[in-house]
C-alpha cells in the first residue's frame, strides 16, 4: 500500500494528464458521434420523405386504376344491357 501511495504522491503531473487526455478522448470521441448521428438523421428523414412521397404517387395510380376498372365495368354492363 505504500508503494502505491508513494508512486501516486511521486507521479501526480503524469496521472493528472493522463486523465485529461482520457477525458478529452472521450469528449472528441463523442463529438465525432454525434456528427455521424446528426448525418444519419438527415438520411433517415430524407429517406423518410422520398418514401411518404412514393407512397403518395402509388396511392394516386391505384385509385386511377380502380376508376378505371369500375369505368370498364360499366361499359361492360352498359353493351350488356342493351344487347
Amino acid at each position: 500500500m505504500e508503494k502505491i501511495l508513494r508512486f501516486i504522491k511521486n507521479n501526480k503531473g503524469t496521472i493528472l494528464l493522463s486523465i485529461i487526455f482520457f477525458v478529452l478522448g472521450i469528449v472528441a470521441f463523442t463529438s465525432n458521434n454525434n456528427d455521424k448521428k446528426k448525418e444519419l438523421e438527415k438520411a433517415y428523414t430524407n429517406q423518410q420523405a422520398t418514401l411518404n412521397e412514393k407512397d403518395s404517387e402509388i396511392s394516386s395510380v391505384k385509385n386511377e386504376i380502380e376508376s378505371t376498372n369500375n369505368q370498364i365495368e360499366d361499359l361492360k354492363n352498359y353493351i350488356n344491357e342493351n344487347k
